[in-house]
């Protein structure tokens, strides 16, 4: 009698119809969350278009909520549409405080709009809701260097560099800063560890040119062509300053 109870012979379980769980796109929160994270993929790739279009094929299925305002934010600047895109994250600031990305996009807007003071405020309040952002410190950075608030843009600087030690773009803006403070020697240093001495000779020449220091940016620019004469960005700026021109920063 107690044998009908045991365990089930391997014959059994072949004819029981197996399991299975649904996959993530066949229920609507698993669609809902596709379709988000296909549109995130987009913007990262720059396909502004296409995300936006997921965007407004979920809305006119009745889709809503602020990850959908997020990305079609986001999708509007790729696109340079600044006056949308800000509206937009201004009413998900109301909803969401204290989430880092939209300080972060709007800085960017405040910045790439030429409202520096609001660009710094705003990515003042993204490192400090995300310290780990190592994007949002070195947009910070920059933007000081840009006011040439130096001691405070080293330090943002630093930090960003602390955070991503293989992102050049950080370590650069940071030499710049060091430079423009008159750490000639540190910046020299953190140039050449993104680059060919030749060409970390030509920046800190270029950040000496950009203070007014053509004498030592002349020098600089010199040092440059001795290690690589063909050096195009020591040759431009000898002829620069050469003619009395000045150069415009982009680092």
């Amino acid at each position: 009698m107690l044998a009908g109870f045991g365990c089930a012979k391997s014959g059994d379980a072949a004819k029981r119809p197996e399991i299975q769980e649904p996959d993530p796109w066949e229920t609507p929160e698993g669609r809902e969350r596709v379709r988000l994270e296909l549109a995130r993929a987009m913007l990262e790739s720059g396909d502004a278009v296409g995300a936006l279009g997921i965007v407004a094929q979920a809305r006119a299925e009745g889709a809503s909520g602020s990850e959908l305002d997020l990305l079609q934010a986001r999708g509007f600047m790729l696109q340079a549409l600044n006056s949308e895109a800000e509206r937009m994250l201004l009413d998900v600031q109301r909803a969401l405080p204290r989430d880092p990305r939209v300080p972060t996009w709007l800085g960017v807007i405040y910045a790439d709009t030429g409202r520096v003071p609001e660009a710094i405020e705003s990515f003042e309040r993204a490192v400090k809701l995300d310290d780990a952002s190592a994007q949002a410190w070195n947009n910070l950075g920059f933007l000081l260097m840009s006011q040439r608030s130096f001691p405070e843009a080293i330090e943002a600087l630093q930090r960003a560099v602390e955070l991503d030690p293989m992102q050049v773009k950080y370590r650069n803006n940071l030499a710049f800063s060091l430079a423009a403070s008159g750490r000639l020697a540190e910046a020299l240093q953190l140039f050449g560890t993104t680059s060919a001495p030749a060409d970390a000779h030509a920046n800190l020449a270029l950040a000496l040119e950009l203070g007014g220091d053509r004498t030592q940016a002349l020098v600089h620019y010199q040092h440059a062509l001795v290690s690589d004469p063909n050096n195009t960005a020591a040759n431009a700026g000898i002829q620069r300053l050469n003619t009395s021109r000045s150069p415009e920063q982009n680092p």
